[in-house]
This record gives C-alpha cells, structure tokens and sequence, in this order.
C-alpha cells in the first residue's frame, strides 16, 4: 500500500478554546506550541450558545481582515478570551439531550 504525505504548511495553531476543551487543553496547547512549534497562536469561542460567542478571541493589530491575516503571518497574533459560564454548558446539555430525544423518537417510529 502506497503512503501519500501530505505537504501542509500551517500559519497558526489554536491554543485557546474558550470551550470545555479549553479548561485543560489550553495549557497544553501552549506549553507544546512554544517549546516545539512556535506557530502564531490564535483563539476561537467554540459557540454552541448565543453566550458563549465570542468569549474566545485572536488579539492582533488593526482591523481588518487582511490585517488578522499579516498579524498572524508575522507570528505577532495573542489567543485569549473567557471560558464558558455555566449557564453554556447547561444550554448545550440541553440542547443537545433534546437533540437525542428528538433522534431516539424517529428511530423507535421507524
């Protein structure tokens, strides 16, 4: 079987998720990223509630598009933001037990 690698070259790497992920895996992402990448870092909210929009965020100088873009080429780009309150994670939960109520009754009807 033949491998085929792939040549990708990224420009940052996410290192603050504002979601549960983030409680733990940010401290991580980072320490690894700065001892062994060294790519821009950025910040993402990880929304799956209207609350939990931008709670994570990519700091970097300007405004524009293009200037996200230049910031996080140049490695200058900062993550940061606020995790999740607890009232996200209860409207996920919710969401998402609704979610699989609403599956599990399909399936039992089929």
């Amino acid at each position: 079987m033949k491998h085929r690698t792939l040549d990708v070259w990224l420009d940052g790497i996410e290192t603050w998720n504002a979601s549960f992920c983030g409680i733990r895996a940010n401290r991580i992402a980072m320490r690894v990223n700065r001892e062994v990448y060294g790519w821009a870092e950025v910040g993402n909210s990880d929304a799956h509630t209207l609350g939990s929009i931008g709670r994570g965020c990519t700091w970097f100088e300007g405004k524009s598009a293009k200037d996200v873009r230049t910031t996080i080429e140049a490695g200058l780009s900062a993550p940061g933001g606020r995790l999740w309150d607890v009232n996200d994670y209860l409207l996920w939960v919710r969401h998402r037990i609704g979610k699989n109520n609403k599956i599990a009754r399909k399936l039992r009807a089929a």
